[in-house]
C-alpha cells in the first residue's frame, strides 16, 4: 500500500485519542448522535467501522498480523494504529479497498457515513474533510445499482393490490400495516421517524411535528433537527384522519405492551412485527422479480410514492424544488429528484390535498449541484413570498408554538 501521502499540510497534532476508549465505543455505540438512531442502525454502523478498521490496520501494519490465528481477528485495530497520524491515510486506502470489492453505491454511502460518524474528533480535520468529500462516482464508478429486494418505484396498481391483500387478511396486525402505509403516503415519513412524530390539531388544521432521523449537525445532513408539515382543514381532512388514526393505534400497541413511556425498543418490536406482516402477504405472490430475486413493497416504498406525488405537484403548480425538500426533510434541494421515485408514478387521482412546509424550513434548504428541468429555480428572497401565497402554516401560530414547545422539551 502506498503510504507516501504528505502530512505537512494536515491540521496541527492534537492530544492523542485513547484507542481503548474508541474501541469500547464501537462495542457500546456510545457516540454523538446515537439517540437519533435505532439500535439496529447503531449496531450495523459499529460493525462496519470495526471491520473496515481491521482491514485498514492489517494492510498498513502487516508485520503485526503475521503468524496470528484467524488472520489476526483477535487484534484490536486501534491498538495497532498510531492515532491520529495513521488515519490520515484512511480516505485513500478506502478508495482502493472499495474498488477492490466492487461495492455498490448504497454500500459506499453506508460505509462512508459510518466512518464519519465514528471518527469525528479522532481524525485530523483535513483527513476528515477528504473522507466526507469522497464521491460515489469516483469510488464506485459505473456500479451504481441498488439492492433489488426493496421496491423503490411502486406503481399505483401495485400499491392498491397490497392494500387489498391486507384488507382481506383482516387481522389487527394487517390493519395496522395498512394504516402505516396510508399514513406514510400522506406524510412521507421514514419508518423510524414515527417514533418521535406528534400531531397537533386546531380549528385551522393540523401540524405534524417530526424529528429528522438523518439530521447530523456536524455534517449538515438533514434539514434541521425537526420538520413540520401543515395539513389544512377541509382539503386535508382525509389525511388528518389517517394520521390521527395511525398514531392512536401506535399508542394502543404501546399500552398493550405495558409501555406507558415507550422506548425505541418498544417501537422496534412493533416495527418488526409490521414488517413481517407486510412480507407475509407478498411471499407467495410477490409484485416483481428482479435479477432472480423477489421484490417486495416495504414501508419505505410509500415515502418514494409521496416524493413522486409532491414532485408532480411542484412541477404542476409552479413551486420550487425546496418545497419538496422541506417536506421530505432533505438539506439539499435536488435529493428527491436524484434518489426517489419519478414523478411520472404519481397517482392518477389529481387532488389538491397535500401538506405544506414551514416557510423558515423551506428557506433553509441548500442548493444542490443538479439543475432540475421543468422547475422554476427561484431565488431565496422569493421563496418566502411564494410559500405564504399558497397558504403558509405560519398562519396557525398557536399550533406552531405548541409544537415547538414540545420539540424543545423532547
Amino acid at each position: 500500500m502506498d503510504t507516501t501521502v504528505s502530512r505537512a499540510q494536515e491540521a496541527p497534532a492534537r492530544q492523542c485519542p485513547d484507542p481503548q476508549a474508541i474501541w469500547q465505543g464501537l462495542d457500546t455505540g456510545n457516540f454523538p448522535g446515537k439517540d437519533h438512531l435505532s439500535s439496529q442502525t447503531l449496531l450495523n454502523r459499529c460493525r462496519k467501522v470495526r471491520r473496515l478498521l481491521q482491514n485498514f490496520a492489517r494492510e498498513l501494519h502487516p508485520e503485526l498480523y503475521q503468524d496470528r490465528p484467524g488472520k489476526g481477528k483477535d487484534v484490536d485495530a486501534l491498538t495497532v494504529l498510531h492515532l491520529p497520524e495513521d488515519l490520515d491515510l484512511l480516505p485513500d486506502w478506502y478508495i482502493s479497498f472499495a474498488r477492490k470489492r466492487g461495492i455498490r453505491k448504497k454500500t459506499f454511502f453506508n460505509e462512508r457515513t459510518s466512518l464519519v460518524w465514528a471518527l469525528q474528533g479522532v481524525m485530523n480535520a483535513c483527513a476528515m474533510d477528504r473522507l466526507q468529500a469522497l464521491d460515489a462516482r469516483e469510488v464506485v464508478g459505473a456500479n451504481t445499482g441498488s439492492a433489488p429486494e426493496r421496491l423503490r418505484e411502486p406503481s399505483e396498481s401495485e400499491v392498491r393490490d397490497i392494500f387489498a391483500r391486507l384488507e382481506r387478511m383482516g387481522t389487527p396486525g394487517a390493519a395496522m400495516v395498512l394504516l402505516w402505509l396510508k399514513a406514510t403516503l400522506a406524510s412521507g415519513l421514514r419508518p423510524f421517524e414515527w417514533f418521535d412524530a406528534r400531531l397537533y390539531l386546531d380549528e385551522k388544521g393540523g401540524i405534524l411535528s417530526v424529528r429528522n432521523s438523518k439530521y447530523m449537525a456536524s455534517t449538515l445532513a438533514g434539514n434541521g433537527p425537526f420538520r413540520h408539515l401543515f395539513f389544512a382543514r377541509g382539503a386535508c381532512d382525509a389525511q388528518l384522519a389517517c394520521l390521527d388514526a395511525f398514531l392512536r393505534t401506535l399508542q394502543a400497541r404501546y399500552r398493550a405492551r405495558g409501555a406507558d413511556a415507550p422506548s425505541r425498543r418498544d417501537f422496534e418490536y412493533i416495527y418488526r412485527s409490521c414488517t413481517r406482516t407486510l412480507c407475509r402477504v407478498q411471499t407467495r405472490n410477490c409484485l416483481r422479480v428482479s435479477q432472480g430475486r423477489k421484490v417486495f413493497l416495504t414501508l419505505y416504498s410509500m415515502r418514494h410514492m409521496f416524493a413522486a406525488e409532491m414532485k408532480f405537484k411542484a412541477g404542476k403548480m409552479g413551486f420550487d424544488a425546496s418545497f419538496v425538500a422541506a417536506l421530505m426533510g432533505h438539506a439539499v434541494h435536488d435529493t428527491a429528484w436524484r434518489h426517489y421515485a419519478d414523478r411520472a408514478l404519481a397517482s392518477s387521482r389529481r387532488t389538491l390535498s397535500f401538506p405544506l412546509p414551514l416557510t423558515e424550513e423551506q428557506v433553509r434548504v441548500r442548493l444542490g449541484r443538479t439543475l432540475l428541468p421543468g422547475l422554476q429555480e427561484r431565488p431565496r428572497e422569493s421563496t418566502t413570498s411564494q410559500t405564504r401565497t399558497t397558504g403558509s402554516p405560519g398562519a396557525t401560530a398557536e399550533g406552531l408554538q405548541e409544537a415547538r414547545r414540545a420539540d424543545e422539551l423532547s
